[in-house]
C-alpha cells in the first residue's frame, strides 16, 4: 500500500497540529493514515482499542498492522497513553497534558468514566511519591499503569460524562 505524504487539508486541531510537529521533528513521514488516526483520537474523550480505531477511520484506509505500528510510534513520542481493559485488550487515548487522566472502566459496558480532578490529584501525589522513592533507590525510567475496573450497580444513577467523585478519607 502506498501512503500519501501530502495533504491539502488544513489542520485546525491543536492536538493534531502539535502531534504532527513532534512526528516531523522525529523524522517520521506524515501520512494520511497518521493524520486520520490523530484526528480520530482528538475527537474522543475516552480510550479506544486499536481494532475500534481501525474501524473508525475505515478498514479500507489501511491494514490493522499499520494502525498498531502508528500507535506504537505515537506512544514512543508521548502522543498517546496506553492502558488496558480488564479483559486485557489494549486501549489508547490522546495525551491530554502532563498528567495522566485516571478512569474507572465498566467491565460490562467498557465505558470509561473519569475520576474527578481532586481525587486524580491525590492519586498523582501518591504515585509521584512512590516514583521518587524508586528513583532514590537507584531505579531509572520509572513509569506506571493504574486502572480501576468495576461493574456499575443497576441501582446506581446513570453517569452522563460526570467525573466519579471519591469521598475524602480522614
Amino acid at each position: 500500500m502506498i501512503s500519501s505524504t501530502q495533504t491539502n487539508q488544513p489542520f485546525v486541531d491543536n492536538y493534531v497540529d502539535s502531534s504532527l510537529q513532534v512526528l516531523r521533528q522525529a523524522g517520521h513521514r506524515i501520512t494520511q493514515v497518521r493524520i486520520e488516526l490523530l484526528k480520530a483520537l482528538s475527537r474522543r474523550d475516552a480510550p479506544i482499542s486499536v481494532e475500534d480505531l481501525h474501524e473508525l477511520i475505515g478498514t479500507d484506509r489501511c491494514d490493522l498492522v499499520t494502525v498498531y505500528r502508528c500507535m506504537a510510534t505515537f506512544e514512543q513520542h508521548g502522543l498517546v497513553t496506553r492502558s488496558y481493559r480488564h479483559s486485557g485488550t489494549t486501549i489508547y487515548e490522546r495525551k491530554q497534558g502532563p498528567h495522566q487522566i485516571y478512569r474507572v472502566i465498566d467491565k460490562v459496558t467498557h465505558e470509561a468514566h473519569s475520576i474527578g480532578p481532586e481525587d486524580s490529584e491525590r492519586i498523582r501525589a501518591a504515585i509521584d511519591n512512590v516514583e521518587r522513592i524508586l528513583r532514590e533507590n537507584g531505579y531509572a525510567e520509572v513509569s506506571h499503569v493504574l486502572e480501576f475496573f468495576a461493574v456499575q450497580a443497576p441501582s446506581a444513577p446513570a453517569r452522563q460524562n460526570q467525573p466519579v467523585q471519591v469521598p475524602a478519607t480522614p
